[in-house]
């Protein structure tokens, strides 16, 4: 069994690690790469189109053209912010579920005893209790990208990190087979760090998104490592 981290003072390190981790498993690629490939398709088709139809038209001058051009790549991403709202449950359901419960059994060396379908269930209560910050950062991501040009690139992608990895906790959480009532106990106790990660995961798919390709291994590295950070906090005995 691999021994699993204990300090949870670098908690905002752990979306590189996340990514390192799943870099260094190959046993965990298959899956989330064709689920990421489908997710990165999409969410390049929605960037696309509205970049599209936001491009300023031409015969204006040299910065009002330069602003209108900034504007459209940030309203094509606060569009992609919000496909990836959309689109990240069907994702979480259908490859990091099974990503996290490989993961799980490796480090704690047995595997989870919660159904599919109860993790679905749960994790759904969750979205819906959670659901401010899923119409705060598409709401946000508008406005930046409306008012603030070039910003609303990075304040989308915070967005998109933010609900990473407060997903991403949730779901191990749940394959650990804690209650609705104590994972939202620990979302409250750590939601700051929990933002910081998004932060840091934020800055981690930018430097990522230059490959494009990159982005393929961001969302399993997030989760992943949101996996690793909850194996660090001390035990709890499972409520459920």
């Amino acid at each position: 069994m691999e021994q699993k981290m204990k300090s949870d003072s670098d908690y905002f390190l752990y979306p590189f690690k996340g990514t390192g981790y799943f870099l260094t498993h190959p046993s965990l690629w298959l899956l989330q790469l064709f689920a990421m490939l489908v997710l990165l398709v999409a969410l390049l088709i929605i960037f696309a189109v509205i970049l599209y139809f936001a491009w300023p038209l031409p015969g204006f001058g040299f910065w009002h053209s330069l602003w209108g051009i900034l504007k459209a790549f940030g309203l094509s991403s606060a569009g992609l912010l919000i496909g990836f709202v959309v689109l990240m449950p069907v994702l979480l359901t259908l490859a990091l579920d099974k990503m996290v419960r490989k993961i799980l059994l490796s480090l704690e060396g047995e595997g989870t005893k919660v159904t599919f379908l109860k993790s679905v269930y749960t994790s759904t209560v969750i979205f819906f209790k959670t659901i401010f910050w899923r119409i705060f950062w598409p709401v946000v991501g508008i406005l930046s990208a409306i008012f603030l040009g070039p910003l609303g690139v990075f304040i989308a992608q915070l967005g998109i990190g933010h609900l990473a990895v407060i997903d991403g906790v949730d779901l191990t959480l749940a394959l650990q087979g804690h209650d609705t009532a104590y994972r939202m106990q620990c979302y409250r106790e750590r939601r700051w760090q929990i933002f910081s990660m998004g932060f840091f995961a934020a800055l981690l798919s930018l430097v990522l998104s230059v490959t494009i390709l990159g982005w393929l291994i961001w969302v399993p590295g997030v989760i992943a490592g949101c996996t690793l950070w909850v194996l660090s906090w001390p035990k709890k005995i499972s409520t459920s």
